[in-house]
């Protein structure tokens, strides 16, 4: 059979032709690069602006008391639920998204009991640059739905460096270090634990095995540059209307 196949091809060159190949012969490329690749490096100045705004910073060092950081948890909820609500919207009409069972709440409920461990309550009145990117959101999913995607990439992949900042805020505070992130209010920054890695590597894997087009990609990413500059905002803003002494 091999020799039949080898004689054919011999011929269809000889013809100047090229040969069909073999079925096991055809190889299908996956996208380059991947979706995941393209996030990184095409929202790479909207994150960096994001992480080296004063309340990212003050917070980095461990230089944030509790009462600001639960005032920019709180905040941050608005987002959070605005993302959660998005990829409900979305997943309802995303059959490919649908299949990833990405949940935003778990995020929310994290951020509600660290609020109530810090004795603060969830605020009802976001500030504007939180109401904006709700508003932002809502329009968008609705007429394409994949962005809630970019949005929930952004605040997933912020646990990979929220666990550093967990770690900086407990020693300042001096929270025992065997002790749960959650019982000092910090369970939103740490939800993994030693578990971070591995979950980060199954959300990139899930990402990159699923089939976006490429409109969808680019409004996945357009969405992702929005969502970190919707945070470094909102962090500005909480830190504008209540500067801790002495923080730079």
């Amino acid at each position: 059979m091999h020799d039949a196949m080898n004689t054919a091809t011999d011929a269809a060159n000889a013809r100047g032709l090229t040969a069909v190949p073999a079925p096991s012969e055809v190889l299908v490329s996956p996208r380059t690069p991947s979706l995941m690749a393209r996030l990184r490096a095409e929202t790479s100045d909207h994150h960096r602006r994001a992480e080296t705004r004063p309340l990212q910073k003050a917070m980095a060092g461990g230089r944030l008391e509790r009462p600001l950081f639960a005032r920019y948890l709180a905040e941050l909820r608005h987002l959070h639920v605005a993302i959660a609500d998005a990829l409900e919207t979305a997943s309802a009409q995303h059959a490919r998204l649908a299949s990833l069972g990405f949940d935003g709440r778990s995020h929310v409920h994290r951020i509600e009991q660290d609020l109530r461990t810090l004795g603060h309550g969830a605020s009802s009145d976001p500030v504007a640059p939180a109401r904006a990117f709700a508003q932002m959101l809502r329009d968008h999913v609705r007429t394409e739905p994949a962005v809630a995607l970019g949005a929930h990439y952004v605040l997933e992949g912020s646990m990979n460096g929220n666990t550093f900042i967990a770690r900086a805020l407990a020693a300042a505070w001096g929270c025992p270090a065997s002790s749960a992130r959650g019982a000092s209010g910090l369970g939103y920054l740490d939800p993994y634990g030693a578990g971070q890695r591995e979950r980060w590597a199954q959300f990139r894997t899930q990402v990159d095995a699923t089939d976006f087009t490429d409109r969808e990609c680019d409004a996945i990413i357009a969405t992702a540059r929005q969502t970190f500059d919707a945070v470094g905002d909102v962090s500005d803003a909480v830190w504008a209307a209540a500067t801790p002494p002495g923080a730079t």
